[in-house]
């Protein structure tokens, strides 16, 4: 008993989740559980619309609650259409829906409405309030509304719209002609300008009938308008069209940079492709010169700045220390943070940190289709860590912190947000969101917790996140990061082809959607419409309307988005239909039977346009409505408890402006059970849901039973066993049978190709049975070509041949095959590895294939492959191309290698320098190796002196080299001489080449600055002057780098253990700073080259100021506001013996929001107070004050005073309590009565 209980359920239960998924709902009609839901976005008056809804079977519509929610979010993604949607609520004594329901809860009404008082001819509307809709009252004034209609799902064949798609109007169902359509778009494509490519590719492929043009253009700014430029053809050496795609030869970033869009044209109409931006982009070499020493005081933040490249596309950064076998790894080593700008971070650096380290930048670039490997390495940046006393400190955030890499990210990219505070001890961190929402699922938190990380993030992950920092038992901090996602535009409703009667009006509907918001303009074969240039048609936003419609409106139409971050398209066909009515493909059945007291409908369903009126005649006399006929709305006729008497012919004429049609059948009235409806030969496009029709005629007191046979197997809509106790159930995911009067019917949703073949309905009852079988093909993309093979005897330098086998056209004809190839790389013994994504290489329709028959029907084609590398080894495969889409990739070929041809391209930055004294080193940037064509590859290398005429040449290496040395002789350093290099193969040499200009290796400079000269600057810095040497060959020897300051205290240390500084360039004065203050230091001079440094000048000696005033300005308070000026005073400080005397006080003063860097600075001479004039009000400042001397700058005042300027009392801030103080222009002392006045004041501002 419990098992039986237990299936009822679960079939009760599968009766009802698919319920609403039987039968789908015409277009524009969309499906929403049991419902079929229509979007009336051109405005009618109330009883219009009214009308519209009851003329398709169904009502405007009622907004119960479990509806309103997917109504609103249908409305959001169309608000921009409409703002007001007429619903079906009405006045008649109380409130009421269209279908008879009251309307009692007033919850999704909006507040007004709640209020007001009714009136008799109010209706109820759909409004849009701060982005959320809500129900709401209006009165009735013949006003014109959008509105919505609702047909329940089991009665969608009442709904008179006819779903039209390309066979409407053609005899055999297939069009012969249709507009382009994309299969293949370009994209954005990034080029290593260190690797300049022989040619670049942009994709474009379409189909249409018959095939469309191509052309290409680029986009151009003049003045301030984009205007799209036609690629001009004439240089067939530089550019070319080939099978649709642009091939730019020997691209060139001032040329050939910008962004691209591809057209399509044929008889029907034109359309543009995305545009895809063409960008070249390199990292930039660091500079040759060696590093100045950076000093930092032991146990502060110190930060380590890599050079900044402009480059389009991800980096990746690392540092090492002394070599490149001890990377820094944060992992290891918690205080320290490189940021994916490349700077290396120390959140307390001490003295084991000391050391020379190198910044190594690599490029990371999916979207670089050619680019160069390897990355840049900075020459050695020395840091020296002075000593210091420990002590603990709480974190503080690093300015600039957090933030995002990249800095404005996009829907789909991987985003790092960064958080980074500097201080002692240990730093825990974490995150959280503002909202108390979780953090989403694609976020990670990496590198100790300081990144949070999201994973193709999306537009739901924006918000303000909360980054928290603490060190253990000390005090913690929070920080907020507001994470903002941009989009690229993308269509929530896409343009869609229509088919429409000539004269009838129209409205098309595009809404796009993206972060920011898209603008957006409608397209008619590749010109913007714009309101004015035709009556008849109108623009707003996202509609388009056309009204009369006349047979030059027919064409392509395209909706363009675009907002910052790129343009994108969706397009349709617009065909505009004339025909006078037909009957070709739905003609009644010449002989009908109906069983006796049974039901039965004849349908009538020509092929039109304009709608014809439709009359039915029986014994050819029209039919009028009756107690069992009645002749519905969609023009078929319904039978009811047929008799003897309604045995007879049936006819049904259809008649518009350009012709009548008919069609008849005799109807035979029988005892048993007949079937009046049965399937039929049916066509149906793949993925789409079809109905096969199966109604008995019988007798009302039998039952009648449906079953369903496909290719002679029995279907089972629903699968039930047993697995011990458990029931379980599964249905078919195409199969459904149909409910109502089509209970016997056979749905299949999402139909697949494998679902053609015979079906077979079988009716039964107690007393007989009857069955009807047909024929069903699902059309869709062809099947992929078989057998590719690559001819191995017809393979030249740029060109292949392959042939395969044409695979199933799946009931469309084939109309292309496309090519596609891989480059494959040898790595070892008969090991190859793919070096890139199979692209497209060539496109063919069958009059450009060779065709191989056997016994007259084609059994092989061949095609010839253009414009392939020399010397490279390819995999092909093909897909099929017909109208309605492209197959899958056929199986790959075996590879095969092209024949070997000349080097293509030369080596890159050519240049040199540097070495032993007399060597003269020449190195380059290898050639890529599919562009070297042929074995035994290598480089030929030609050097003279400047001025001279002969050249003289080696051959360098292999394919790998990158480098070539010479001996010149010790006499001839610092020489200037012209070299090139050639790449060469078996076959040949490479093209020609240009000459560089580089120098022989440096010698020693022997040449020493004169009359040096250090000037105390202050405790911790002396300014070292000096006359500079004459930079000529025989002075330097070499590039003059600049000088090396060395110093070390007299009689402390010896001049081995002392420091140095470079400065760079032939200056004459230099800063050295990080000193101790009051010691006597020793310092001499040497100049530098490439080759190293010279002889030291004699040691000149020089003592330190002693030290800045130590202790810092104590009650530092704003005594009041007076004429525009913060009149604030201080008490002063004293100087001891080991402290240069008092020469004033400096006050510092930022806005909130600013660094102390950024603060200006007041000086109050000796006074201890000051008027801060000329402060601008509604801003908040920090304050702090200073002592100055010769020995530099005091101690600063702490904590910081901070203040907020108002136009009457300004807020004095006591950091880092956060006790708030009132102070007003007529006040000058805080006294204790002021206090007790303002007590209370006071205590609402206090923060904890």
């Amino acid at each position: 008993m419990k098992k039986t209980w237990l299936l009822i359920l679960t079939l009760f239960y599968l009766f009802y989740t698919i319920l609403g998924q039987l039968f789908t709902c015409p277009r524009p009609w969309v499906i929403e559980r049991e419902n079929c839901f229509y979007f009336q976005y051109s405005p009618l008056k109330v009883d219009e619309a009214k009308s519209v809804c009851e003329e398709n079977g169904g009502f405007l519509i009622s907004v119960h609650h479990n509806e309103y929610e997917y109504i609103s979010k249908q409305l959001k993604l169309k608000s921009e259409s409409s703002q007001v949607w007429l619903t079906g609520g009405f006045m008649d004594g109380g409130l009421y829906w269209h279908d008879g329901s009251k309307i009692e809860n007033l919850d999704n009404f909006d507040e007004k409405s709640k209020k007001r008082n009714l009136l008799d001819d109010d209706i109820v509307v759909l409004k849009t309030f701060g982005g959320i809709w809500k129900l709401s009252l209006l009165p009735n004034n013949g006003q014109e509304f959008s509105f919505i209609c609702r047909v329940r799902v089991t009665d969608a064949y009442m709904i008179l719209k006819e779903e039209r798609d390309f066979s409407y109007g053609s005899e055999s169902g297939l069009t012969e002609e249709r507009g382009p359509n994309f299969i293949q778009q370009p994209v954005d494509q990034i080029v290593d300008s260190e690797f300049k490519p022989e040619k670049i590719i942009m994709h474009c492929v379409a189909t249409g009938i018959p095939s469309p043009k191509y052309s290409w253009f680029k986009l151009k700014l003049v003045g301030s308008v984009e205007i799209l430029e036609e690629i001009d053809l004439v240089r067939k050496d530089k550019l070319a069209i080939i099978g649709g795609n642009l091939v730019i030869s020997k691209p060139a970033e001032n040329e050939d940079s910008g962004q691209y869009t591809c057209k399509v044209t044929n008889k029907l109409g034109s359309i543009y492709s995305q545009t895809a931006t063409l960008s070249f982009t390199s990292l930039v070499d660091f500079p040759n010169s060696p590093s100045a020493t950076v000093n930092f005081d032991e146990y502060a933040s110190a930060t380590l700045a890599c050079s900044t490249q402009q480059y389009s596309g991800r980096l990746l950064y690392a540092w090492y220390k002394q070599n490149f076998r001890n990377f820094v790894k944060s992992k290891f080593k918690p205080y320290i943070f490189i940021s994916r700008n490349g700077y290396l971070y120390f959140q307390s650096i001490s003295k084991d940190d000391e050391g020379d380290y190198v910044c190594v930048v690599t490029s990371v670039n999916p979207a670089a289709t050619i680019s160069a490997s390897g990355g840049k390495i900075s020459r050695e940046i020395p840091i020296r860590v002075n000593s210091g006393s420990a002590q603990r400190a709480d974190p503080q955030f690093f300015e600039g912190f957090p933030r995002s890499f990249p800095k404005v990210p996009l829907q789909g990219n991987d985003v790092y947000v960064e958080c980074l505070a500097r201080g002692t001890d240990v730093l825990t961190y974490s995150w959280r969101r503002q909202d108390g929402q979780a953090l989403p699922k694609s976020a990670q938190l990496q590198d100790h917790n300081r990144v949070l990380f999201f994973k193709s993030i999306t537009i739901s992950d924006s918000g303000i996140y909360i980054c928290s920092v603490s060190r253990e038992q000390g005090i913690g901090k929070t920080t907020t990061f507001s994470l903002n996602v941009d989009t690229k535009p993308f269509f929530t409703v896409p343009v869609q082809s229509q088919h429409i009667d000539k004269g009838n009006s129209f409205t098309w509907l595009c809404i796009a959607d993206g972060l920011p918001p898209p603008e957006v303009e409608w397209i008619k074969n590749g010109k913007v419409i714009k309101n004015g240039d035709n009556p008849r048609i109108k623009v707003d936003k996202s509609l388009l309307t056309l009204n009369n419609i006349e047979d030059d409106d027919a064409g392509m139409y395209q909706c363009a988005a675009k907002n910052e971050h790129g343009k994108v398209y969706s397009s349709g066909q617009l065909r505009v239909i004339s025909l006078a009515p037909t009957f070709r493909k739905s003609h009644l059945r010449p002989t009908m039977y109906t069983a006796l007291r049974g039901n039965i409908t004849l349908p009538c369903k020509p092929e039109a346009a304009p709608s014809p009126t439709k009359t039915w005649y029986f014994n050819n006399r029209v039919i009028t409505n009756s107690l069992n006929k009645r002749v519905l709305k969609n023009g078929n006729l319904v039978l009811t408890k047929v008799t003897k008497a309604e045995q007879g012919t049936y006819k049904c004429v259809a008649e518009n402006a350009l012709g009548v049609a008919e069609t008849s059948g005799e109807l035979s009235v029988v005892k048993e059970t007949v079937l009046s409806h049965f399937p039929s030969v049916t066509t149906v496009r793949v993925n789409r849901t079809v109905l096969l029709e199966c109604e008995t005629s019988h007798s009302p007191v039998l039952d009648v039973q449906y079953d369903w046979y496909q290719n002679g197997r029995k279907i089972d809509f629903i699968d039930v066993y047993y697995i011990g106790s458990i029931v379980i159930s599964r249905k078919d995911p195409y199969f459904f049978r149909g409910t109502g009067t089509r209970k016997g019917s056979l749905v299949i949703r999402n139909a697949q190709l494998f679902h053609s073949g015979r079906y077979k309905c079988v009716g039964r009852t107690t007393s007989d049975l009857v069955s009807h079988e047909a024929t069903l093909t699902v059309k869709g993309p062809p099947s992929p070509p078989a057998g590719i093979t690559a001819l191995e005897d017809d393979i030249g330098k740029k060109s292949a041949k392959v042939q395969f086998f044409p695979g199933n056209s799946n009931g469309e004809p084939i109309r292309e095959y496309v090519v596609e190839a891989i480059v494959m790389r040898k790595i070892g013994s008969g090991i190859f590895r793919a070096e890139s994504n199979f692209t497209v290489v060539g496109v063919f329709d069958e009059s450009s294939l060779k065709t191989i028959a056997i016994n007259g029907e084609v059994a092989t084609y061949e095609a010839t492959i253009e414009d392939l590398s020399p010397f490279t080894t390819y995999k092909f495969r093909v897909r099929a191309i017909n109208s309605i889409g492209r197959s899958k990739p056929s199986e790959e070929s075996k590879i095969i290698t092209t024949k070997a041809d000349r080097p293509s391209a030369n080596p890159t930055n050519v240049g040199g320098g540097g070495g032993k004294v007399g060597e003269l080193r020449i190195t380059w940037t290898p050639v890529p190796y599919d562009k070297l064509h042929g074995e035994k590859a290598g480089y030929v290398v030609y050097w003279r002196k400047k001025d001279t005429i002969d050249w003289e040449e080696r051959i360098a290496g292999n394919e790998a080299t990158s480098y070539f040395s010479y001996t010149v002789g010790s006499k001839n350093f610092y020489m200037p001489y012209e070299v090139k290099v050639r790449s060469k193969n078996v076959v040949g040499l490479g093209p020609p080449t240009n000459h560089t200009l580089i120098y022989s290796a440096a010698d020693l400079p022997p040449a020493m600055p004169s009359e040096v000269r250090p000037y105390q600057w202050n405790a911790t810095a002396l300014l070292v002057e000096w006359v500079s040497v004459n930079d000529t060959r025989k002075n330097v020897r070499g590039k003059l780098g600049g000088y090396r300051i060395n110093y070390w205290r007299t009689n402390i240390d010896t001049e081995e253990e002392g420091q140095h500084m470079l400065a760079s360039g032939n200056i004459e004065k230099a800063l050295v700073i990080g000193l101790y203050p009051n010691v006597m230091y020793s310092v001499s001079l040497q100049v530098f080259n490439g080759a190293g440094f010279g002889p030291k000048t004699n040691p000149i000696f020089q003592r330190t100021l002693r030290k800045a005033p130590m202790n810092m300005p104590t009650e530092v308070t704003i005594l009041g506001v007076k004429d525009g000026g913060v009149s604030l005073n201080w008490r002063g400080v004293s100087t001891g013996q080991s402290e240069e005397p008092l020469q004033g006080y400096m006050v510092k003063v930022w806005r909130l929001g600013e660094t102390l860097y950024e603060a200006a600075e007041y000086d109050s001479e000796r006074r201890t107070h000051i008027i801060l004039e000329d402060l601008p009000t509604d801003r908040e400042y920090y304050i702090r004050v200073y002592g100055y001397s010769r020995g530099g700058q005091g101690t600063m005042s702490s904590p910081a005073t901070q203040i907020h300027l108002t136009n009457d009392c300004n807020r004095i801030i006591k950091v880092p309590y956060k006790r708030y103080v009132y102070k007003c222009s007529s006040a000058r002392y805080l006294t204790s009565s002021i206090l007790s006045v303002i007590s209370m004041l006071v205590l609402l501002e206090i923060l904890v």
